[in-house]
Parts: C-alpha cells; structure tokens; sequence
C-alpha cells in the first residue's frame, strides 16, 4: 500500500511539473564567435549573420550600435555595413545582418572585441490607446578574435 502511494504521488508531481512549466523563449544568433587565423590588411571578409527568435509582434529595425573592444586599440575600425540598418516585419522570426571585417593598417597581434546589434522600434502610433503592454526583443553579441 505504501509503495502504491508513493508511486502514485512521483507520477503526479511529474504530471504537475510538465504542466505547469514555463514556456522558454529562445532567441540566438550564428556564428556567435567568429574566430580568423590569419587575414592580411586591406583583405576583405564577408559575413552573414543570422539571429533568429521567436515571431516578432511589430516592426523592428536592428542596427549596430557599437564595439566593446577586449584585445587591441580603442579606436578599432575594421567592420563594414553594407546595410546599416534591417528591418523586421511583424511576424518574421530571423533576419541576416551583413557585416564585412576589412582591417586597412593593423599591426601584427591578436584583436579581440564584440559587436552590438541592437533593435529599436518605429515611431507608435500614439492616437489608438487600448491599455498598457510591453514586448522586450533581444539584442545580440558576436564575438571577433582574428
């Protein structure tokens, strides 16, 4: 009888458990680290990144908002943006961001820095109020070692 009660009792807990669990957002973006060997000055690589997350609920625009430089000189120019913005339509779950490494002058050594990618909204419209909401959308790192 004990053991029927306790058998019982696991089997609930894990019925409760699977039931009321909270469903996770899962956001991302690929490659998260891009790691280059060697690259020469004034020799050009092109990069796709993806991010992709869960259905957007209105339109977005992802821009890059900087670098946090870890490993080199703070003023680390060695990115170029074909598209300095991408806009994102309601209701679309990824986006590529195109981005270029193009060092011009760099000494010899190893660099390392992240860079931002970061949304912000279009203007609302204000006129069509229906009580109070939030949506929080992520912002996404990538990590540059060459």
């Amino acid at each position: 009888m004990y053991l029927y009660f306790k058998k019982t009792i696991s089997i609930l807990i894990v019925l409760y458990l699977m039931l009321v669990t909270p469903t996770v957002l899962a956001y991302g973006i690929t490659p998260s680290k891009i790691l280059v060997p060697t690259i020469s000055n004034n020799y050009k690589l092109d990069y796709q990144l993806r991010a992709s997350f869960d259905e957007v609920k209105q339109d977005l625009i992802y821009k890059p908002t900087g670098t946090r430089i870890i490993k080199g000189p703070e003023d680390l120019d060695v990115l170029i943006f074909p598209e300095s913005e991408v806009k994102i339509k309601k209701g679309e779950k990824s986006f590529v961001f195109p981005v270029s490494l193009n060092p011009k002058s760099l000494p010899n050594g190893e660099y390392k820095f992240y860079l931002d990618i970061k949304p912000t909204r279009p203007p609302v419209d204000t006129t069509n109020k229906k009580g109070a909401g939030m949506d929080v959308y992520p912002g996404f790192s990538v990590l540059f070692i060459f």
